[in-house]
């Protein structure tokens, strides 16, 4: 059980540098984290007659193995520069900017960025 938050501490770390530090110069005891964790066999998926993929039943190590081969995907990949932080003061979610341009600017327009809008036209926020 330790390991899954060693995990989340070491993608948050990551994630947070890249948006934070210009330089990217990543953190080594979280890349050793994710590499280590990586390192695991991952859960195993497969194809089923109807095109669509199922993952098989494993374990927690093998879905953390998972969770961190998806994790050192993202970080080197181009979209390590889509990585953002929501702009809503009472958020700070981190989510990839998926967006064409690669303007957006919350986690969700469904959440915070409907609540921004409110606040601006002045209606009540809940």
């Amino acid at each position: 059980m330790d390991r899954i938050f060693e995990l989340r501490a070491a993608i948050t770390t990551v994630a947070r540098t890249v948006v934070d530090d210009a330089t990217r110069a990543l953190p080594p005891n979280s890349v050793e984290v994710l590499n280590a964790v990586a390192a695991s066999p991952p859960l195993r998926i497969m194809l089923t007659a109807d095109a669509e993929h199922t993952t098989l039943p494993g374990n927690a190590r093998a879905a953390c193995s998972s969770l961190a081969r998806d994790a050192i995907d993202l970080f080197s990949s181009p979209l390590l520069e889509r990585i953002r932080v929501c702009d809503a003061a009472d958020c700070g979610l981190l989510f990839v900017d998926s967006s064409r341009p690669g303007r957006r600017r919350w986690c969700s327009m469904e959440w915070c960025g409907d609540r921004q809008k409110k606040r601006r036209a002045g209606r009540p926020v809940r």
